[in-house]
């Protein structure tokens, strides 16, 4: 977990209109799962260029991963 013990929200690209102060979509509710982490800035290109998008996201969630184990079972 990160500071204050908030997951990590991962946003693909900055919302359009960020840097006039004016995003044209609100995101904002998802706030409330963790904060928000922008892998590319608004106006980059990743239709036509994935390979860096892929290439930063495995990066970032290999840094922020824990360790889970699917096969543990509670026992009472």
């Amino acid at each position: 977990m990160k500071e204050n013990n908030l997951p990590t929200v991962y946003v693909i690209q900055e919302i359009p209109g960020t840097k006039e102060g004016r995003p044209k979509i609100n995101i904002m509710g998802a706030a409330e799962y963790g904060k928000f982490k922008f892998l590319l800035p608004e106006l980059s290109q990743i239709i036509f260029s994935p390979g860096p998008l892929i290439f930063k996201l495995r990066k970032e969630l290999a840094e922020d991963s824990i360790e889970i184990n699917l096969y543990q079972q509670d026992v009472p």
